[in-house]
């Protein structure tokens, strides 16, 4: 199903006219993933990860605006939307940091993804670093995607940047 599942949204969001059906098969597939990556014996990087992060990448194009891709003033309501998506997943593993750099990698901007991730509650450039922090802790490279962990050292480095640009600034009344 889930390959089958990935070809359908690509032939879908190839076909402007097909918004909607692209859409509704991409939250019928997130829930299916959802559902299997949790029933079935997992190792580090497995097809699900890799499935979770491909799901992921069509979400810009399917469901976010050009102001949120931007990063500029977007909508919160944009920012629920990703926040919402992401919840079930966030945290320090595979799937997640597979997710970050897929959904940053289409078009997400730093920023949009730190905001999203912050109104679930979560702090991105922490779970980052806890993330690297594993896995440079241990010796198996084949644990982990190392395209990914490249990807999110450029992320936390990114975030990093950001959040010390915005401490310097003043705050405007």
């Amino acid at each position: 199903m889930g390959l089958w599942g990935l070809g359908a949204v690509e032939a879908l969001a190839a076909d402007e006219s097909q918004g909607d059906a692209a859409r509704a098969m991409w939250h019928a597939l997130e829930a299916a993933f959802r559902e299997a990556r949790l029933v079935e014996p997992r190792l580090g990087k497995d097809f699900w990860c890799q499935a979770l992060a491909s799901l992921f990448a069509w979400w810009p194009r399917l469901f976010a605006s050009v102001t949120a891709v931007n990063g500029a003033k977007s909508k919160s309501a944009e920012l629920t939307g990703l926040g919402d998506v992401l919840a079930p997943y966030v945290g320090i593993s595979n799937d997640f940091m597979g997710i970050v750099v897929a959904v940053h990698q289409a078009g997400i901007g730093v920023t949009t993804l730190d905001r999203a991730i912050a109104e679930t509650g979560h702090d991105l450039l922490r779970m980052i670093r806890r993330f690297l922090e594993t896995a440079r802790g241990l010796e198996d490279v084949r644990l982990w995607n190392q395209d990914w962990v490249a990807a999110l050292i450029r992320i936390e480095k990114t975030v990093a940047a950001l959040r010390s640009a915005n401490e310097r600034t003043p705050a405007r009344t």
